[in-house]
Formats: structure tokens, C-alpha cells, sequence
């Protein structure tokens, strides 16, 4: 019966594992290349997904105000102001403001136009200044306060912060007409070309307290063209 040979097995076994030792030592480098392969492509893509948040950050802020411009006037307001296209007209130019779908203010502007209601309940009193620019004052206490005579009609002319007015004698609603201090609510003012137009405001808020800032504001902008 012929010897078996224990040197030739252990030699085989010893080379199967330096073989086995050099395959497991490939496949982690392997395992190592592609692991690495993908933390850099999960990465890149990680930092151009926070680069596009960025960016549409910075697209979706908006401005805080918004500027107005006809042939005859501009101004700045707020950016919850917007022009009533259907309701303006070449010497009537209405705008709004909104919180959600609520009216909160609005400002009729009438150029040149005779026939337009002044009828208010309060009076912005303003000054022009030598650059033709609007100073304004405080807006007054209801006009009926300016000793009226109930019995000569709902609608009188009074005087009140300086400026004449026409006052809605028993109206509630916060309607505020803007009038020249020595003047009235008809009020001149000098364009580039060197002609005159007659502008007038009528203001009105549906919110309590009323909050007349975005008049004054609208009013310090405002500019002849």
C-alpha cells in the first residue's frame, strides 16, 4: 500500500492561502475604491442639492416695496399694493392693498378731472415744497368736528387742518381726503415740461385702528412726470 504524502498536502494548503490571503486583500482594495466612489457622488450631490435650496431662497425673496408710473405721476408703496386695471381710467387711477384676499386700504388719484366725489370724512393736511415735493401733515379728527350745521345737509364745505374739504357731516368710514394747507383738495402741481396738472387723493382704510403710514408714505414719493 503506498504512503500518502504530507509534505505535498501541506504545501498545497499553504499556497492556497498565500492565493486566498492575496484575493481577500483585492477585494477589500475593491470594496475600499468603490466605497469611496460613492461618498464622493453621494457628496457632490448632497452640496448641488443645498446650492439649488440656496439659490431658490434668494429667487423667492421679495421686494418690500413696489414703484408705481403713469404719464402724469409715480410713487412707491408697499408690495401689497396693487393698480386696479378695470377701474382706472386716463384721469382716474385707483390702487389697493390686500392682506390675503381682504381689502385693506385704497387711494383713488384723479388727474385733471373736475367731476370726481371729494366727499371725505377727514382731511390730510400738506405742504408743497420749492422742489414741488408733498410734506405732509397729520390726518385730522373727523371733519364734523369742525362745527358744522347739521341741518344744512349731510355734505358741507368746512375748513379743517388748514384746508378746505368737503365732509360727509354723518359718515363712519375712515375717508381721508388730501388737501393743500391755505388751499384746497384740488391741488396744482408743476410737471418737467414746465405745465401744470391738478391732482387729488382720496384715501381710504377698512382697518381698525387705521394705519395712514403707507399715505404718507405713497405721498413722499410721489413725483410729477
Amino acid at each position: 500500500m503506498p504512503r500518502y504524502n504530507y509534505s505535498v498536502s501541506v504545501s498545497r494548503q499553504k499556497q492556497f492561502i498565500r492565493r486566498f490571503k492575496k484575493f481577500l486583500l483585492i477585494a477589500i482594495a475593491i470594496g475600499l475604491v468603490i466605497g469611496l466612489i460613492v461618498y464622493l457622488d453621494v457628496n457632490k450631490q448632497n452640496n448641488v442639492k443645498n446650492d439649488q435650496k440656496g439659490t431658490a431662497l434668494v429667487t423667492t425673496i421679495k421686494p418690500s416695496t413696489i414703484d408705481f408710473k403713469t404719464v402724469y405721476f409715480s410713487f412707491t408703496a408697499a408690495n401689497n399694493w396693487i393698480n386696479s386695471a378695470s377701474e382706472t381710467s386716463d384721469k382716474a387711477f385707483v390702487y389697493r392693498s390686500y392682506r390675503g384676499a381682504l381689502v385693506e386700504q385704497e387711494l383713488k388719484i384723479y388727474v385733471n378731472d373736475g367731476s370726481e366725489d371729494l366727499a371725505a370724512t377727514r382731511a390730510l393736511p400738506i405742504e408743497i415744497d420749492g422742489s414741488g415735493h408733498i410734506i405732509s401733515g397729520t390726518v385730522t379728527e373727523h371733519c364734523s368736528s369742525a362745527g358744522v350745521n347739521k341741518m344744512a345737509g349731510p355734505i358741507q364745505l368746512v375748513t379743517i387742518g388748514g384746508t378746505r374739504m368737503l365732509c360727509k357731516i354723518d359718515d363712519t368710514n375712515f375717508l381721508v381726503v388730501v388737501g393743500e394747507i391755505k388751499g384746497s383738495t384740488s391741488i396744482k402741481l408743476s410737471r418737467p415740461d414746465g405745465t401744470l396738472a391738478t391732482y387729488s387723493f382720496l384715501y381710504r382704510s377698512s382697518t381698525l385702528p387705521a394705519n395712514t403710514r403707507d399715505l404718507v408714505d405713497i405721498l413722499k414719493s410721489f413725483k410729477t412726470l
